[in-house]
């Protein structure tokens, strides 16, 4: 249904999600192989001292009730339509044009072609063929591609990681030179006006008063010059 609604979008857009869909149809065919093959009928890939054995309680429980629920689910639309009724929300705008580029059939039939090619490529690849079922080195170049994750990775450090240190360093400079400078910048101030002003503070009134008569002699002054 997902891939005839694909190609039902009409055009050129149908065609390509379509066809996006049917590939993706056969490549989860191939690797869903592949897994079941190098897990149950290839040669052994672990020591002699080393056996397979069943994961703990806590692993496959929730696992064998996620199986069950999707086993079990879609005989609920079969059960009336409450189902149905809950889901109307998310498909009932999208259901009053109906552009059918391909019949169902003939979706169906594409869909288990490419199902069937994935399938037939993972069991020539890695049932059929002699091939080692550890990790080789000698590699085309798309492969070694995937097994990078396709470059995210890279990327991710190239555009994302790697700014995001240069920025960071930057703002904490910026942060120690400027925030930090000013504060250490007034505290010195501060210290240095202190140590400066601790010198006429001696505690001797002979000091006190000789200041006294000098700031009232530069008072007398001051208003003697601007009265005149």
């Amino acid at each position: 249904m997902i891939i005839e609604t694909a190609f039902n979008a009409g055009g050129a857009k149908g065609i390509i999600l379509g066809s996006t869909a049917l590939l993706g149809a056969a490549i989860t065919a191939f690797y869903m192989t592949r897994v079941v093959i190098l897990t149950f009928t290839s040669k052994e890939r672990w020591d002699d001292d080393a056996h397979p054995h069943e994961s703990p309680f806590l692993m496959w429980f929730p696992m064998a009730i996620l199986a069950l629920g999707s086993v079990s689910t879609g005989y609920l639309f079969t059960k009336g339509d409450a189902l149905k009724n809950w889901l109307a929300p998310l498909f009932s705008e999208h259901g009053e044009e109906h552009h059918e580029l391909l019949a169902p059939i003939v979706v169906s039939g594409l869909a288990l072609l490419m199902v069937l090619i994935g399938v037939a490529i993972a069991v020539i690849k890695y049932q059929l063929s002699d091939v080692d079922q550890a990790t080789p080195e000698n590699v085309s170049i798309l492969t070694r591609f995937a097994r990078r994750d396709l470059g995210q990775d890279a990327f991710n450090e190239a555009v994302f990681m790697r700014p995001g240190q240069a920025l960071t360093k930057l703002l904490v400079k910026a942060d120690e030179s400027v925030v930090d400078g000013a504060v250490r910048g007034v505290g010195r101030a501060a210290l240095g006006s202190g140590t400066a002003l601790r010198g006429i503070q001696s505690g001797f009134v002979r000091s006190y008063a000789a200041l006294i008569l000098v700031g009232a002699v530069a008072l007398v002054a001051a208003i003697w010059v601007v009265t005149q």
